[in-house]
Protein backbone atom coordinates (compact mmCIF):
# COMPACT_ATOMS: atom_id res chain seq x y z
CA UNK A 1 0.00 0.00 0.00
CA UNK A 2 2.83 2.58 0.66
CA UNK A 3 4.27 2.00 -3.03
CA UNK A 4 1.03 2.81 -4.41
CA UNK A 5 1.09 6.20 -2.23
CA UNK A 6 4.72 6.76 -3.34
CA UNK A 7 3.88 6.49 -7.26
CA UNK A 8 0.94 8.56 -6.56
CA UNK A 9 2.97 11.45 -4.90
CA UNK A 10 5.73 11.37 -7.50
CA UNK A 11 3.23 11.16 -10.42
CA UNK A 12 1.03 13.90 -8.91
CA UNK A 13 4.53 16.00 -7.70
CA UNK A 14 5.74 15.38 -11.53
CA UNK A 15 2.18 16.79 -12.95
CA UNK A 16 2.55 20.02 -10.61
CA UNK A 17 6.01 20.76 -11.75
CA UNK A 18 5.47 20.52 -15.01
CA UNK A 19 2.10 23.23 -14.64
CA UNK A 20 4.34 25.47 -13.08
CA UNK A 21 6.92 25.43 -15.49
CA UNK A 22 4.43 25.91 -18.64
CA UNK A 23 3.10 28.28 -16.54
CA UNK A 24 6.50 30.20 -15.63
CA UNK A 25 7.33 29.46 -19.63
CA UNK A 26 3.84 31.10 -20.91
CA UNK A 27 4.18 34.22 -18.16
CA UNK A 28 7.41 35.05 -19.66
CA UNK A 29 7.11 34.75 -23.50
CA UNK A 30 3.73 36.94 -23.33
CA UNK A 31 5.95 39.15 -20.80
CA UNK A 32 8.62 39.81 -23.82
CA UNK A 33 5.62 40.18 -26.46
CA UNK A 34 3.60 42.80 -24.67
CA UNK A 35 7.09 44.82 -23.96
CA UNK A 36 8.65 44.31 -27.52
CA UNK A 37 9.43 47.61 -29.43
CA UNK A 38 8.57 48.01 -32.85
CA UNK A 39 10.16 50.18 -35.37
CA UNK A 40 8.10 51.69 -37.66
CA UNK A 41 9.40 54.01 -40.48
CA UNK A 42 8.34 57.61 -40.60
CA UNK A 43 5.95 58.42 -43.80
CA UNK A 44 6.28 61.41 -45.67
CA UNK A 45 3.22 63.61 -45.56
CA UNK A 46 2.20 66.37 -47.37
CA UNK A 47 -0.18 68.62 -45.13
CA UNK A 48 -2.00 71.34 -47.09
CA UNK A 49 -1.87 74.56 -45.85
CA UNK A 50 -4.73 76.54 -48.27
CA UNK A 51 -7.37 78.22 -46.54
CA UNK A 52 -9.73 75.41 -48.03
CA UNK A 53 -7.92 72.71 -46.65
CA UNK A 54 -7.70 74.36 -43.17
CA UNK A 55 -11.61 75.45 -43.06
CA UNK A 56 -12.25 71.70 -43.94
CA UNK A 57 -10.29 70.86 -40.62
CA UNK A 58 -11.57 73.62 -38.85
CA UNK A 59 -15.16 72.62 -39.14
CA UNK A 60 -14.26 68.64 -38.26
CA UNK A 61 -12.29 69.62 -35.11
CA UNK A 62 -16.18 71.64 -34.30
CA UNK A 63 -18.07 69.03 -34.82
CA UNK A 64 -16.22 66.05 -34.01
CA UNK A 65 -13.57 66.89 -30.97
CA UNK A 66 -14.65 70.52 -29.10
CA UNK A 67 -17.33 68.72 -27.52
CA UNK A 68 -14.82 66.76 -25.47
CA UNK A 69 -11.68 68.83 -25.56
CA UNK A 70 -11.00 72.57 -25.26
CA UNK A 71 -10.60 74.78 -28.32
CA UNK A 72 -7.29 74.42 -28.17
CA UNK A 73 -7.87 70.59 -27.83
CA UNK A 74 -5.98 70.46 -24.62
CA UNK A 75 -8.72 68.60 -22.76
CA UNK A 76 -9.39 68.03 -19.08
CA UNK A 77 -9.05 64.97 -17.19
CA UNK A 78 -12.67 63.95 -15.71
CA UNK A 79 -12.06 59.96 -15.41
CA UNK A 80 -8.32 58.57 -14.84
CA UNK A 81 -7.67 54.90 -14.52
CA UNK A 82 -4.13 54.96 -15.58
CA UNK A 83 -4.45 50.75 -16.82
CA UNK A 84 -7.91 50.74 -18.13
CA UNK A 85 -9.15 54.30 -19.82
CA UNK A 86 -8.83 57.91 -19.35
CA UNK A 87 -12.27 60.38 -19.73
CA UNK A 88 -11.56 63.75 -20.77
CA UNK A 89 -14.19 66.56 -20.25
CA UNK A 90 -14.20 69.93 -22.00
CA UNK A 91 -14.14 72.65 -19.97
Amino acid sequence: MKKIFKWIGIVLGSLIGLIFMLAAILYFKGSARLNKIYEIPADNISIPTDTASLAAGRHLVETLCAHCHTNDLSGKTWFSFPPAARLILRT
